[in-house]
């Protein structure tokens, strides 16, 4: 449960299951109000693939700081970091998604697992809780985008890839996200041919990913 205090910077996706960023946002402003009335806000920066004229307006009557447009690259994150918390965090330079000069990356450049950015954020210990959380969510997932496919329900194949995209964005699990990223792209047009050629290729993806995950932690471990 969120703790006024304890963060800097939330990164709010607007479409979560169950409560989603609009509402999150409400409560979180909420608690800081009541626990915490004489600290510092947490920054909240919005990040949806939501083109409606009236959602940057939506977000700050949420409460939310700033809004991002999905998809984006890294100088737009580190500049609307950089406009909230200057001095107050070290932003790594681009690298990996992002690479200097590049207009664009094929999957094969993207690197499995490169939680630098979390590293900044929070260490060691964010690294690992996110990972552990990316896991369990996109596994879950994987499984429900299976059945989804099978009985041809692109709205749900949509859905389910664009929560795993952005959970393995998150995580730092940047070629995942990447994949995922095209999955929700071949759904939202309803591309079955395409959909049921690119899950084979998400399994063996989130297969390595893990592998990657685990290989790294084990490493900065020691």
């Amino acid at each position: 449960m969120f703790q006024p205090g304890q963060l800097d910077l939330v990164l709010m996706d607007l479409q979560m299951p169950l409560m989603d960023g609009f509402q999150a946002s409400q409560r979180m402003r909420m608690r800081e109000q009541m626990l915490n009335p004489q600290g510092k806000a947490v920054v909240i920066i919005a990040l949806s693939a939501s083109v409606m004229g009236d959602v940057v307006e939506k977000c700050r009557q949420a409460g939310m700081d700033d809004y991002i447009s999905k998809p984006f690259r890294w100088p737009q994150l580190q500049a609307a970091i950089g406009r909230h918390l200057q001095g107050r965090v070290s932003l790594p330079q681009a690298s990996g998604l992002e690479a200097e000069g590049s207009d664009s990356t094929t999957e094969e450049t993207v690197a499995w697992f490169q939680p630098d950015l979390l590293m900044e954020l929070g260490g060691l210990e964010l690294v690992q809780e996110i990972s552990a959380l990316a896991v369990t969510t996109i596994g879950r997932d994987m499984e429900e985008l299976a059945q989804a496919i099978q009985a041809e329900d692109w709205s749900e194949v949509r859905r389910l890839s664009h929560r795993m995209k952005g959970a393995a964005a998150n995580s730092g699990a940047q070629r995942m996200s990447a994949i995922a990223t095209r999955m929700e792209d071949q759904a939202e047009v309803q591309a079955p041919g395409q959909v049921k050629e690119l899950y084979p290729q998400l399994v063996e993806i989130w297969q390595q990913t893990q592998t990657a995950m685990q290989d790294w932690l084990s490493e900065i471990s020691v």
